[in-house]
């Protein structure tokens, strides 16, 4: 139906339309990749008669996603920003900590590789950029501090036995 109200504004509508949707599909992917693996965290558990495992996930989550958020605080004194991309880089590199070998596909360019050189990566590429010294709107150290906090917590949680045992599950 929207398609179909699109068409009508000609080839330009049509061709936006199109480039916004796959946009919004690259920009998703890595929440649906999470989701997923957070869909089948929680069966096995509830399965397993482990509900409590599941409540600890999600205040886990919670409490890395409040982490990332305040790693940019510094930034949000100096520029103006909107969004939870540190939160989103403080999840990332959990996932990396705790599953390093699943594997991991991006969209362009297909390219599939374990979660711990993807996120390896990503890490790279966001200090190259802030370093760059090119003027941006994205807060590139915000990623890179959501990130250093997503680590430290996991490392902390690992060394007081905190983290569930993954070879378990």
């Amino acid at each position: 139906l929207l398609q179909t109200a699109v068409n009508t504004l000609g080839a330009s509508a049509m061709a936006a339309m199109t480039a916004g949707g796959k946009v919004s599909m690259f920009a998703v992917c890595p929440f649906d990749a999470i989701g997923s693996t957070a869909a089948t965290f929680a069966g096995q558990n509830i399965g397993a008669s482990k509900p409590e495992r599941v409540h600890r996930g999600v205040m886990d989550s919670a409490a890395l996603g409040h982490s990332g958020a305040l790693s940019q605080i510094s930034a949000l004194r100096y520029t103006p920003t909107v969004g939870a991309s540190g939160a989103i880089y403080g999840l990332l590199i959990s996932y990396a900590f705790l599953f390093p070998k699943s594997q991991m596909t991006l969209l362009f360019p297909p390219v599939t590789m374990s979660a711990k050189w993807m996120i390896t990566i990503f890490i790279v590429l966001e200090f190259l950029a802030g370093m760059s010294g090119k003027a941006s709107d994205v807060a590139h150290f915000a990623h890179l501090g959501g990130a250093l906090i997503g680590l430290l917590v996991m490392w902390i949680w690992k060394r007081r036995h905190i983290l569930f045992d993954k070879d378990k599950i």
